[in-house]
């Protein structure tokens, strides 16, 4: 990929189409074009939206998420946990998480999100069927792939609507698990298990302390 800026006597004019964040390892000024030529070009596309991380270790995966979510958001890949802990910050608005991955795991890289304190939404998004007792590790929301460009963003609007409210985001989040573990679940076993229960005395809790809306309820 390549960017040219052309100077003259106004300035420079920028020709970067979509293109909002660049980094060039190579830098050539051509003295009697007056064009400055910059090469090995990393970039983002985006339209001023959200900041999302897409985290996998396929690739597979990362360039069709990528491709997705691009016209839309400022998209930041990470091919393992050691990169994605490299960077994800403050700027991210949301992680799309895979769960397992060499070195550190999608799990792992989930904690230390939270003990940096980074209030990001984090959507796992993982070939592996979720159990009762993943409920417990601070994710947002969890879909199984191969998923498609449709739900993805859908999903992904879902939670930055509610990412500001601290008690409906917590509502959305439990709602989710509780949907995840109907639908992988028996009756029976969940009548007898004390982690939905205690998430659905939770999820009567938030629903009675704030209004929720009636296709959420």
């Amino acid at each position: 990929m390549f960017l040219f800026i052309f100077s003259n006597e106004f300035g420079l004019l920028f020709v970067l189409d979509s293109f909002v964040r660049i980094e060039a390892s190579f830098i050539h000024i051509e003295a009697t074009t007056n064009i400055m030529f910059l090469a090995n070009i990393d970039y983002c596309m985006s339209d001023g939206g959200a900041k999302i991380l897409v985290v996998d270790d396929e690739p597979r995966f990362v360039e069709a998420h990528r491709r997705w979510l691009e016209d839309q958001y400022t998209v930041v890949v990470a091919y393992d946990g050691d990169e994605a802990l490299e960077k994800v910050d403050e700027t991210v608005d949301v992680v799309l998480l895979d769960r397992r991955m060499p070195t550190i795991s999608g799990l792992e890289v989930l904690e230390t999100i939270r003990d940096r304190g980074l209030d990001c939404v984090v959507i796992v998004v993982s070939s592996v069927k979720p159990e009762i007792d993943i409920v417990n590790n601070q994710f947002d929301d969890y879909i199984v792939k191969p998923t498609d460009q449709e739900t993805l963003i859908e999903l992904i609007e879902e939670w930055l609507d509610v990412r500001g409210h601290d008690q409906r985001r917590e509502y959305r989040a439990l709602e989710s698990k509780r949907e995840m573990l109907e639908t992988q679940e028996s009756t029976r076993t969940l009548a007898d298990n004390d982690i939905y229960s205690n998430l659905t005395d939770r999820l009567n809790t938030l629903q009675d302390a704030i209004s929720v809306p009636e296709d959420e309820s």
